[in-house]
This record gives structure tokens, sequence and C-alpha cells, in this order.
């Protein structure tokens, strides 16, 4: 009677509820990335417009730490795809940025400066309480969006506006196979601008919405393992059309590492040479593959450039878990428009090539950037034969997280 007693009581503790609390633990120089899919229909007047998909990586560094919060580096990249009738028409947007912030044990930020970046502020934040949580238990708190309207509404100024926010606790549930707290995050969106101005005639006057996220939390690490969410957004105009975008969300997040300096000295001793280049930078492992032959004006792969693209794979399949950079430039040749798809069409081939040889994981995440000639500093003088050489290349960057 008394084991079945104790049985009961262990059952019943299980269910509702847990032994600690649920906080972040940010230690200086853990690392963590974050990666986010959004898929999401847009909507004019009513009538269906065209769908988008947004990759979106973020890779934090906490810098340092002072009392219960921690200061945290954030870089955050977007690369938005446009799909008209479920047809990918292009990439629309690429784009990069870096913010810093203040982050307590329990989840609430402070910004360091002015940012339109993070765009969803304190979520999640947990309670500060020393009782255990129980399933079913609710939680309140004021958070924040903050959008960048430049882009497409010709708006110079972020729109942040609060909501308030209510949070649910699930109790355990598995994520990606990893054991995680589950929470359920909802909240309403209703706000109008006082004032915005923009270079369009155009401009939202009022801004309602939802969003609903259940976010995994990883009490080991003290880290989110990912989140699933489902929102809508409607913007009412000045004109008065009503725009609304509307769709799911779905992240992964991990802890990443420093990449040693014995494994960049492994990758330099494999690939180096007269027209391949290895160096070790803030982002992480920088292989540059100069004067790389493909027939003229063409993203054709010659092929004695394959031998080196071999070398190569061989190298990439040692960091599948690292997120990989492919950067296309050429020479100052043609139009910009041209050099750009150009420039595009050469990074696809080089990752089409890589791919086939097993250089990636399966679910590695792998960033496409098309630079054409547009590089700050080309490598080489455009107006020599020499010089064009050198801007004709691809870099490839195993990044630190």
């Amino acid at each position: 009677m008394k084991n079945l007693l104790l049985s009961f009581m262990l059952t019943i503790f299980t269910v509702a509820g847990f032994s600690q609390e649920l906080k972040f633990q940010l230690e200086p120089r853990k690392q963590y990335k974050e990666v986010k899919t959004i898929n999401e229909s847009v909507y004019l007047n009513g009538e269906f417009s065209h769908s988008a998909t947004i990759s979106e990586k973020t890779a934090s560094l906490v810098l340092d730490r002072e009392d219960d919060r921690a200061l945290v580096r954030t870089s955050v990249t977007d690369s938005v795809y446009k799909a008209i009738f479920g047809e990918i028409s292009g990439l629309v947007l690429d784009s990069s940025r870096e913010f810093d912030y203040y982050r307590d044990d329990f989840g609430n930020i402070e910004m360091v400066s002015d940012s339109v970046f993070p765009v969803l502020r304190n979520i999640p934040v947990f309670p500060n309480t020393q009782e255990p949580l129980t399933v079913g238990q609710k939680w309140y708190n004021r958070a924040q969006e903050s959008h960048d309207l430049k882009e497409f509404f010709g708006i110079e100024e972020p729109l942040m506006f609060p909501v308030a926010v209510e949070n649910e606790f699930l109790g355990r549930r598995e994520f990606n196979g990893r054991d995680c707290y589950a929470i359920s995050i909802k909240y309403n969106i209703y706000h109008k601008p006082e004032s915005m101005k923009s270079i369009y005639n155009a401009y939202p006057i009022k801004i309602t919405g939802f969003s609903k996220r259940v976010v995994y939390w990883d009490d080991s690490v003290g880290l989110p393992a990912g989140s699933d969410e489902t929102f809508s957004i409607v913007f009412e105009m000045s004109d008065g059309q009503i725009l609304e975008y509307k769709g799911e969300a779905h992240s992964k997040t991990t802890q990443t590492r420093i990449l040693t300096e014995e494994e960049f000295v492994g990758v330099k001793n494999a690939l180096e040479d007269e027209i391949t280049k290895v160096e070790q930078t803030e982002e992480g492992i920088h292989i540059t593959l100069e004067n790389i032959q493909f027939t003229a004006e063409s993203s054709a792969l010659m092929p004695q450039e394959r031998t080196r693209l071999d070398a190569v794979a061989e190298q990439l399949k040692e960091f599948q878990d690292r997120d990989i950079v492919i950067v296309g430039h050429t020479a100052m040749a043609g139009t910009e428009e041209g050099r750009y798809q150009l420039s595009e069409r050469r990074a696809s081939v080089v990752f089409d090539y890589l791919t086939e040889k097993g250089a990636f994981g399966a679910a590695q995440n792998i960033v496409l950037v098309p630079m054409g000639a547009k590089q700050p500093h080309p490598e080489g003088n455009n107006s020599t034969p020499e010089g064009m050489a050198k801007n004709r290349r691809v870099e490839i960057i195993i990044q630190n997280n």
C-alpha cells in the first residue's frame, strides 16, 4: 500500500510540475544558432497575391556577463524567395545585420543601441518564482514586435509596438529527438501608428493579427530547442487597401563552438596553393578559389576545376555540423544585372557539384550569396587580365556558428 501511494505521488509530481526553474543559461563565450523557415501567403484586399519562403539564420555569441544578465551579440541573415502559384520566381531580398543586447536569466531583453532587430523581444520570458510550474499553469508578460518597413513600404523608421503575451506550461514533449519542456505562447496584435512617413503614397494606419506558437525548451543547456508558430498580420493602408501576411514558421536552435586552430591548419595544409587561399577569420575558415575556370561568360565548370573541388569536398565532409556560405564573384564585365545573375549561377554550380560529392549533411544550412562584381575591395584590378582572374572567384566559408 505504501509503495502504491509513493508511486501515485511520483506520478502526480511528474505530470504536474518539475523541480527546477526555467532559465536562460548564458555564460561568456557560449555560442548558439537558430535556423528558421517561414512559409507565408500574401493577400491583397482578400485576394491571393503570392507566397514567399523566408530562410532566417541567427548566430549568437555571449560576450560578457554581469549579475543576472548577459551581453549577447547576434547576427541575422534573411533570404526571401518569392513564389507565384508555387513556382519560385527568384531571390527578392538577401540581407545581414548585427546587434547587441542584454538578456537576463528569465528572458527579458534590453537593447544596447537602436536596432530593428530582434523582431520579437521578451519571448520567451519565464516567471521569476521558486515554485515549480505545473501543467496548465499560465503567466503573462509584455513583449514587443519590431519590423523593418523600408524595403516594401518605403518607411525609414522601424515599426515597433507592444503585445500582451499569454504563456502556458504544457509539460514534457519531444522535439527533434530532444526531451524538452513545451510552452504555449499566444498574443493578439492591434496597433495604430501615430504617424508614418513613406517615400511611396500609401502607409499603414492600422495593424492587426495574432501569433500562436509552441516553444520547446531544453533545460539541459538553458536554451530553446526550437519552435512552431502560426501567424497572421494585417496592414490597413492609408489608401484603403488591405494587405495580409499569414502562414507558419518553424525553427531549430543548437549550441555551437568556435572552430579550432587545428581544424584551420588541417584545411589550410590540404587545400592551399597558388590559386587556392585559406584564411582564419571571425566568420570561420575562409576558402577562396581564385581564377575558378568556367567556360567563357557562363557558369559551366571547366574540367580541370573538378579536381580542385573534389579536394574541397573532402574537407567539407569533416564539417557537416557547420553552416556553409558560398559566395560567387565575377570580374567587371557586362551589365550589373548580368554579373549578378552570373555570380548566382556560379555559386549554384559549385554548390551542386559539392553536393554530388557528398560534401554536405542532410540537415546542413547552406547559404548562397551572389555578389556580382560589387565587393567593396576587389581582389584584383579589373583593368588587367590578371586582376580580372582574381575577381573571377568563389569563396566558401565554414562558419564558426
